[in-house]
């Protein structure tokens, strides 16, 4: 009965081996592949963007701030790099180990599985939650981000003038300030 034991365990581990060695081969070609479609479609993006913005009017440039203007697009552009990438495979994965993970509950304990179900609408509600909150909060410091970002281009482009008048201090509190409350510091 030890020896079987140990055979048996030994047979699991090999199993349970072979499974991990799988998912790990097909997590990796889940996030090459979803990483390369994400950098073409930015880069599709970024060429159509580029075109569009030089057929714009000099209208358009004179009511944006320019400075502020070149770390929003680039934020944005992160942005859809990351949720048209590895966000949108990790969704897809974690609904298929999710369903996999009730059909086999189904299969092995129906009734257990009914009552893992009923949680379900209260986790599905708290995951919503934590994630409005955590968007609304990325969005607000994006925004203050795109700010900062507007104040170190023009202070870059400008350096010249900001360093003969003295203005370094001035101009590193207004960027800190920014960042701060972009940090949610007061």
């Amino acid at each position: 009965s030890g020896e079987q034991l140990v055979k048996t365990i030994g047979e699991l581990s090999l199993k349970l081996a072979y499974i991990g060695a799988g998912m790990f081969t097909a997590t990796a070609l889940n996030v090459t592949c979803s990483t390369i479609v994400g950098i073409r479609i930015v880069k599709k993006i970024k060429t159509d963007y580029f075109r569009s913005l030089l057929r714009q009017e000099q209208g358009f440039f004179d009511s944006i701030n320019a400075y502020e203007y070149s770390t929003k697009v680039q934020a944005q552009i992160k942005v859809m790099s990351s949720g048209l990438g590895t966000k949108v495979s990790n969704f897809v994965m974690s609904l298929a180990m999710f369903s996999a993970s009730y059909i086999v509950g189904f299969i092995i304990s129906w009734k257990l599985s009914l009552i893992l179900l009923s949680v379900v609408p209260f986790m599905v509600a708290g995951a919503y939650c934590m994630i409005s909150s955590l968007m609304k909060s990325q969005t607000k410091a994006r925004q203050y981000f795109e700010k900062a970002g507007g104040i170190a281009e023009e202070v870059l482009y400008h350096i010249k003038t900001v360093a003969s008048f003295g203005n370094i201090e001035y101009e590193r509190q207004r960027f800190t300030e920014k960042c701060e409350v972009a940090f949610g510091q007061p």
